[in-house]
Order: C-alpha cells, then structure tokens, then sequence
C-alpha cells in the first residue's frame, strides 16, 4: 500500500457513519443512458450522481462502519471499491457535510459554490410561498389539457386578430398611447407570468418558493424560486418553464376585447409589448424561459458549464491533434447523451461563441451611456416634477416618475455590479498575498 493510501486508512473514521439528516435523494428525469439522481442538502446543496453513487449514499441511510459498508455495496452491485478509494470517499463526504460520524453535532456545511460573476443579485421577497400558493392555486387547473387546448386556441386567433387591426391602423405614434395604462396593463401580464410557473409547479404538487424581485445582468426582473420542479419529469419541468409565458398570453384576447370595447389603441400596443417581452424571455443564452426550456428538452442540466466544459473538450483534441500527442480520451458526460443531443449541444456552442462577444459589444456602451446620461435625465425630470407638482398637475408629475423608474433602476443595477465585481477582485488580491496554504478551501459537491 502507498503512503497516501496509508495515511488515508488512519484517518479515516472507524464509528459507524450516516447521511446527514434531512438530506434526500430522489430519481433525476435526464437525457443520460446512464440513471441519474438528486441529491438534496438541507442547507439548499444540490447536485446530480450517477447509479453505482446513489446505492453508496442509499445504504448510509442507517449507521455503517466501513467494512460494513464496503461489503454491503459489493453484495448490492457486484462491484468492489478499493478500501483506501472508500477511506478517501468518506472523508470527503463528511468534510463536505454529506456524511455524518454517528454520535457527533449535525451542522451542515453552509454552502460554497462559487457564485457567478454576473448573474442574478439585490433579491427581495414580495410574496411568500404561503400567500403566493392560493393565487396560484386558481390557475392550477388551467394546465389540463382539456382546459389548456381551448385556451391555446383562443390565444392564438387573438393574435391573429390583434394583428389585422394593427395592419388597418394608418400610423402609430407614441402620443396615441396612455403610458400609465400600459405601465399597469405590463406589470399585471408580468404578475400573470410568475403566477404562471407557480401554477405549474402545484399542478404537480411541487413546491415552490416565494415571489421576488432582482437585478439581473442589471436589468429589473421579477422571479420565483422553482427549484424543486428538478424533481419532475422532463415534461412536467417544461411545462413549468413555459407556464409563465402561457398564463401571460392570456392577457392578449382580454387586451383585444378592452380595445374593442374602448377603441384605445393602447390596448394593442400592450399585445406588441407581451409578445416583445414573451420573444425576450425565450431566448436561451440567459437563465431566463427559453434557457431553462431547452434545459429540460434535451435533459442536459447546467448548460453553461456543459457548454464551457464541451469548449475545453474540443480544444483538447484540437491541441491533441496539432501536437500530435496520443493520450487515452478522458471520461465526459457527452458519452451518455443521444446523439440528438449532441448535436443540440453543439449547435448551442456555436451560437454561444458567436452571440456571447456580440451581446458584451452591444451591452457595455449601452450600460456606459446609460451612467453618463442618467445625471442630466434626474436634473431635467426633477425640475419638471416640481413644476408639475407646484401646479396640481399630478398626471405630469406621475409621468416624470415613469420616465426615472427603469434609469434609476438600471443604474443601480450598474452600480451594485461593479461594487460587487470591485469587491470580489479585491479580496482576490488580497488572497494572493497570503500564503498558498491558507487558500485552501473545499468546493461544494456539483
């Protein structure tokens, strides 16, 4: 036996072990050939393992000594784990608060996975789950079938109508449009959205987590926590992914029978807005809908890091080939998916490193005028709220509101991400300054 494997056996703990209490595992719905499962921490950890992990982990559910442990596994899958790679396993298990000494205080990790440089931040609860889910409730049913075709159908020739009165409109022009009235009409559809995935999850008695509000990418938006829908089937995660879109088209025919009913053409200015705001939401480049959709389609989870992680495989075998050096091919998930899958995947690269550069080219001058201009835009609409204020004029001053609300919001996004990015690249250099040994930190299981 080699030193490491020895110095592993005498640490490695001799008392009975077990999962930490409150953890769970549940089957996982992906493209793999290959069965997958969840694991879920009570602290809110949560990661994919594979079969031979799973009966691991399964038979910790009651106190095991090792030995107990690796002949109970063997039994189970005619397999055999080398001691020191279990004595070695274990031990990363328990400083990970996966695994427990019995006998010994139960305090989870708190976790440490790496949070993204950009990405979702300044989160604030609005609803709580429990007030959210009899609002939600309502709309449950509308994700049967027998309900949701007829709506479909509805929705669809309301477009369809919607769209030849705007064709017989001469000319549109932003004077024809009540601002307010649009403002209410889009924060109701956006209501309608996040109800919608909620709706989804209890369809499927899925818990859910409170309504929110955040910055993302700097950008306000609204969400809800459904991270339990991991336990669904591919097709139930979906049709949680698309539920937002599908109650939020339902505002387009009641929209049309108000513009019927008034003649405001505001009303169909509200149809372009959702269906603008509907269109925005689909695209799969951000963790928005259309991200999380083609997620659970193709049953690839994390396409991001399965995207960076597809990039450093071709570069691999391209720097392979180059340098013609012959290594063994190193073990990767793109073995278990189809080939559909694959090529889906593929696909999703190519189009990454095409509009990643394009959105950072267009999204940084429009982030940098947006800074400088905005001074000038809260000196001018200041002076015109006071002025409309003076005068009684409250329509003028609430439209002055309007015009700062998404500014303001913009720039405080700006500002929080460049602190955030400011103080994350300090503490960075500071690292560096220590030694290497107090660096060390243990990543959390992903």
């Amino acid at each position: 036996m080699s030193t490491t494997a020895s110095a592993t056996m005498a640490t490695a703990p001799t008392s009975p072990l077990q999962l930490q209490p409150g953890l769970e595992i549940v089957a996982f719905d992906s493209s793999s050939q290959e069965k997958q499962f969840r694991v879920e921490s009570p602290d809110g950890r949560h990661f994919q393992i594979n079969e031979r992990f799973y009966h691991l982990l399964d038979l910790l559910h009651t106190p095991t000594t090792m030995s107990e442990l690796a002949v109970s596994f063997q039994q189970r899958t005619g397999q055999q784990i080398p001691p020191e790679q279990l004595s070695a396993l274990c031990a990363q298990l328990i400083e990970k608060g996966i695994v427990i000494i019995e006998g010994q205080s139960t305090q989870p990790a708190s976790p440490s996975t790496p949070k993204a440089y950009l990405g979702m931040h300044f989160r604030r609860t609005i609803l709580s789950a429990e007030r959210l889910a009899p609002l939600a409730g309502i709309f449950s049913g509308f994700f049967r079938w027998r309900v949701a075709v007829p709506l479909i159908t509805v929705i669809v020739l309301a477009h369809i109508l919607a769209f030849r009165e705007l064709s017989m409109q001469p000319e549109l022009n932003l004077a024809q449009f009540a601002g307010p009235l649009l403002a209410f009409f889009m924060l109701f559809s956006i209501a309608l959205h996040e109800l919608g995935h909620v709706a989804a999850c209890r369809r499927w008695h899925c818990p859910h987590g409170p309504l929110g509000f955040g910055l993302y990418f700097a950008m306000p938006i609204f969400y809800v926590d459904v991270t339990q829908a991991w336990r669904l089937t591919r097709r139930q995660r979906a049709a949680v992914d698309i539920g937002g879109v599908y109650l939020q088209m339902l505002c387009v025919p009641l929209a049309l029978l108000l513009y019927w009913w008034t003649g405001n053409l505001t009303f169909l200015m509200v149809i372009l807005a959702i269906d603008a705001v509907v269109f925005y939401n689909f695209e799969p480049w951000m963790k928005m809908d259309g991200y999380w959709l083609l997620s659970d389609l193709t049953g690839v989870p994390n396409l991001h890091s399965r995207t960076q992680a597809a990039l450093l495989q071709a570069f691999h075998q391209l720097w392979q080939s180059v340098t013609m050096q012959k290594r063994a091919p190193q073990p990767s998930p793109f073995a278990q998916w189809p080939n559909w899958v694959r090529r889906v995947i593929w696909g999703y690269v190519a189009l990454s490193a095409i509009i990643w550069p394009l959105f950072m080219i267009a999204w940084l001058p429009a982030m940098w005028e947006a800074m400088t201009t905005y001074p000038a835009l809260l000196q001018t609409a200041a002076v015109e709220l006071v002025t409309a204020l003076s005068q009684g004029n409250m329509a003028g001053a609430a439209g002055q509101l309007g015009a700062l609300f998404m500014p303001t919001l913009l720039v405080f996004g700006l500002s929080f991400e460049v602190k955030r990015l400011g103080g994350r690249l300090w503490s960075a250099l500071q690292k560096r300054r220590l030694p290497a040994y107090a660096n060390r930190t243990a990543a959390a299981v992903s």
